[in-house]
């Protein structure tokens, strides 16, 4: 597995120790209230003369919920979690530098069976 597929698979499984409302899933939103995240066009920051680099994944969250406080809160629970972690797991074919929100959990849509969307971007570095 690419190092980045890799941390998103390892991210969802960080996330899901977080015990929100839904496990986090990887693309589209299900058709029932959830939670998903997918990695948004990344690009390297800095390269280095061995070819290495650090890597900047925008990962898209969205959150849909029949409750509008609990679509709004459980991205706001995820971002700020995610931001202030003491420090950032490594896998085994990358590092984990960090993580920033760059844009809070912000409203999408009210859905026609009255489900709130909500989305958030953070941008996670990784090295590899």
């Amino acid at each position: 597995m690419e190092p980045q597929a890799a941390f998103l698979n390892d991210l969802i499984a960080l996330v899901n120790q977080f015990e929100l409302f839904s496990p986090v899933c990887i693309g589209q939103l299900p058709t029932t209230p959830g939670i998903s995240v997918e990695i948004n066009s990344g690009h390297i920051s800095d390269l280095y003369y061995d070819r290495s680099a650090i890597h900047e994944l925008p990962l898209l969250w969205l959150c849909k919920h029949p409750d509008q406080l609990t679509a709004y809160n459980t991205l706001l629970t995820t971002g700020n979690r995610l931001s202030s972690l003491p420090s950032y797991p490594d896998g085994e074919a990358y590092r984990w530098l960090g993580l920033e929100v760059t844009n809070e959990a912000e409203f999408v849509t009210k859905q026609e069976d009255g489900q709130y969307i909500y989305s958030m971007i953070a941008v996670a570095k990784i090295y590899f």
